[in-house]
């Protein structure tokens, strides 16, 4: 059995990992002061970032806090509207990058957008198995709303869903 092929979409300083350099993964980032494998935007992925992965890591910006703000800095700086292409864009060319059965760990905190909403992006070409409520938090400081923090296992599905349903269409048709 070949060793599992790894993309990490999002590396930026690897906090999620227990080995930072760990052989198996390729780790991909657009800020080249990061120290990435491979600078790249993930929503445009060159043909340098390979193709055949079993397994890929997104952990997309969430919120937006403002340009200046400590978050920014560590994570970099996105709009609302620039989250949601980036959360698209992404899964598209996550799909494109993977084997037939590969899986997407996805991590994500709903202080700005819901967990559902988000999930319907990915929805085209990943399928959501299970997933998990890592840290709930209050939004703000005198606040009674909370935020989550999700970790959710999708696999890539064997024909997208297009916008017109397809693919959906096709897929049923086999049954």
């Amino acid at each position: 059995m070949s060793e599992p092929r790894i993309l990490d979409l999002s590396a930026g300083n690897r906090a999620m990992w227990y080995d930072k350099n760990c052989p198996l993964a390729t780790f991909v980032d657009i800020r080249p002061e990061m120290k990435p494998d491979i600078v790249a935007d993930s929503r445009n992925l060159q043909s340098t970032v390979g193709e055949g992965y079993d397994l890929v890591v997104f952990d997309p910006p969430h919120t937006n806090f403002s340009k200046n703000s400590d978050m920014a800095k560590t994570y970099g700086y996105l709009t609302g509207p620039e989250i949601v292409r980036l959360v698209k864009e992404t899964a598209r060319e996550a799909y494109r990058v993977t084997s037939y059965g590969a899986f997407l760990i996805f991590k994500w905190n709903d202080r700005d957008r819901s967990l559902k909403s988000v999930l319907e992006m990915l929805e085209p070409y990943w399928m959501p198995l299970f997933g998990q409520i890592s840290a709930t938090r209050r939004r703000r400081s005198g606040s009674d709303k909370m935020s989550s923090t999700y970790w959710i296992t999708l696999v890539r599905r064997d024909d997208p869903i297009d916008i017109l349903g397809d693919a959906l269409v096709a897929r049923e048709d086999k049954k």
